[in-house]
């Protein structure tokens, strides 16, 4: 990224200065100044930020700014702390894919919110201990093979769909691994590896073949029989209640992973870890502001789920310092790294301190009227300017817009296109919350939504997956009355059972979910 290093010019920090402070950043002058860290650094390098909406808006910040460079996500569960409501497969499947890179010696760039490094972790021995290497050629037992799978998290399927599934059918077996976009499906001639593809899981249709393919563990924790025992154990050694009475227990000695396991994961494991403690003691750390105050907020809502639910006999849960670890505990191996302050008030111990310069986007005094676009234009005194529309067709729209209002504008493919031309007013499509201003470098950034061109955006959620039927008619018989249940787009509700409605002079059966203050959902 080389045309853009100079626009912000931030130090970062050195043997002399370990720790050190950006402030002066304003609107998405914040991600600028990350990419730009981020195409410097030769190592990791992992951004903090305060809540997991706010790591949302940066990946998609940044995959404007950085284009080039590979950023992954290590999210929180996307549960309440102590729920018991287990992750979407395809997040513990991103988790995974991280923590097996970072335990592999990868250099990983990452993006984190402060929640997530409480979470307690398995030893990285644990993740590459538990990845599977196959290639063609190599002999296999297919009973051994999809036992070990299933001892690693992995669920028998009819046909995978979601990360962590697997599918024998005689000599062909599917498997969709923990961390890979795309499904694997082994072809045997008796024990042979014959054939290994590539497939998408929503066509069944696969084409690439390799000769090698690696399978992480679908779970943070082992579930073999010697796991089984060490849970046992130690939950008698946890909790003074009667195990026989507490359906976790009941469901892990019968070999079940029961929804919310992911909050007992230390009666798994003799040890636990942070994700810090995956991190090489060179890795630069980026602390968004407001992030550390994060691990703040975080410890107190766990603290607040475990006082309303340890009093709970059947599903007795672990203190908040068996289960989480601490916020000076996370701060004391923040400190044990380079790191760099993204703030606007002053930092303690820190004694160097770059400002950006920076200003918002707006500034000028710009109104909100149908000549909004025209007067920001003509009220800026920046040299160049770039639009930024939220797609490639909503970028079309404006440059026609712009080209009948009689300004001379062109199209840019991207952030990179932007700054290595001239031209004086350019529109680009991106995902940007908020523009920026570099006065001494004579940019500035608008983006559509905030002249009035485009609607405000809704958050983009993670992407759905098609399901197994056989396994949601299995979820569904399940399923408890008062269980809770997580809808796609209205949220954590409560299970009220099985209702008969008339749908248009048909009688129709729906599920009934509940919400706060009785509001209720006919699925």
């Amino acid at each position: 990224m080389p045309a853009s290093s100079s626009l912000l010019s931030l130090p970062t920090p050195t043997a002399a200065q370990p720790v050190i402070a950006w402030r002066g950043l304003h609107g998405a002058a914040v991600s600028l100044a990350l990419a730009e860290a981020l195409s410097r650094a030769q190592g990791t390098v992992v951004i903090v930020a305060q809540t997991a909406a706010r790591a949302e808006q940066l990946l998609r910040e940044l995959a404007f700014f950085a284009s080039d460079i590979e950023i992954a996500s290590f999210p929180d569960y996307e549960t309440l702390p102590y729920e018991a409501i287990s992750p979407p497969k395809d997040l513990l499947a991103d988790r995974l894919s991280v923590l097996y890179k970072l335990a592999a010696g990868d250099s990983v760039k990452l993006v984190v919110n402060a929640e997530a490094l409480l979470g307690r972790l398995p030893p990285a021995d644990f993740v590459l201990s538990h990845s599977l290497d196959l290639s063609v050629g190599e002999e296999i037992d297919r009973d051994a093979l999809t036992a070990k799978l299933v001892e690693h998290g992995y669920l028998r399927v009819s046909q995978v769909a979601e990360p962590g599934e697997i599918a024998v059918r005689g000599a062909v077996i599917d498997i969709y691994p923990a961390g890979s976009k795309r499904a694997v499906r082994i072809d045997l001639f008796d024990r042979e590896i014959e054939s290994l593809r590539l497939f998408d899981p929503e066509t069944q249709v696969a084409d690439t073949e390799h000769q090698r393919v690696s399978i992480l563990p679908a779970r943070e924790f082992p579930f073999d029989e010697a796991a089984i025992r060490h849970f046992r154990q130690r939950f008698r050694e946890e909790f003074p209640v009667e195990p026989g009475r507490c359906p976790v227990y009941r469901d892990i000695s019968d070999a079940q992973l029961p929804a919310g396991i992911e909050y007992y994961l230390p009666l798994f494991l003799d040890r636990t870890v942070s994700l810090l403690d995956y991190l090489p003691a060179d890795s630069l750390i980026l602390i968004c502001d407001g992030a550390l105050d994060g691990l703040i907020d975080a410890e107190a809502l766990i603290r607040d789920r475990y006082e309303q639910m340890r009093h709970d006999t059947e599903r007795p849960v672990l203190g908040p310092e068996a289960a989480f670890h601490s916020p000076d505990g996370i701060r004391r191996g923040i400190d044990d790294r380079p790191s760099v302050r993204l703030t606007g008030q002053p930092v303690e111990g820190v004694s160097e301190v770059a400002d950006a310069r920076s200003a918002h986007p707006l500034a000028g005094g710009v109104v909100d009227d149908a000549n909004r676009i025209t007067r920001w234009i003509e009220a800026g005194d920046a040299e160049r300017s770039l639009v930024v529309a939220s797609s490639a067709g909503r970028r079309e729209v404006l440059l026609e817009l712009l080209r009948s209002r009689g300004y001379e504008v062109s199209a840019a493919s991207g952030w990179r296109d932007f700054i290595g031309r001239d031209d004086a007013l350019m529109v680009a499509a991106g995902e940007l919350d908020d523009g920026l201003s570099l006065p001494a470098a004579g940019i500035r950034i608008v983006t559509a939504e905030q002249l009035g061109l485009e609607r405000p955006r809704q958050q983009s959620r993670r992407r759905s997956r098609a399901k197994d039927p056989e396994s949601i008619i299995r979820e569904l018989s399940d399923l408890q009355i008062g269980a809770p249940v997580v809808h796609e787009q209205h949220g954590v509700g409560r299970y009220q059972g099985l209702t008969t409605l008339d749908v248009d002079g048909v009688e129709t059966e729906f599920l009934l979910l509940e919400y706060a203050d009785g509001d209720k959902l006919y699925v």
